[in-house]
């Protein structure tokens, strides 16, 4: 995806979700979640898993053997990234 297009997908995220009494984490999460909505991911918490609800999902917070992750990937059920 070029810059430019990025940058303005990024805008259009900033408007609608995001308020003025978030932390950078929490901004940040929104712009993350949106791009991989838009990319065609079914973002969930780790606290509400459904593999089934599609191809591929992203997981907010998973656990792994070394602590948490940001975000893990699954395609078709499998852990993928």
């Amino acid at each position: 995806m070029r810059y430019h297009v990025l940058n303005e997908l990024v805008k259009q995220v900033c408007v609608v979700t995001m308020t003025e009494n978030q932390n950078p984490e929490q901004k940040a999460r929104d712009i993350i979640d949106a791009l991989l909505r838009q990319a065609g991911w079914v973002v969930q918490s780790a606290k509400k898993i459904d593999l089934n609800v599609g191809l591929g999902q992203a997981v907010r917070e998973y656990q792994t053997d070394i602590g948490p992750a940001d975000y893990v990937l699954f395609v078709d059920k499998k852990q993928w990234a």
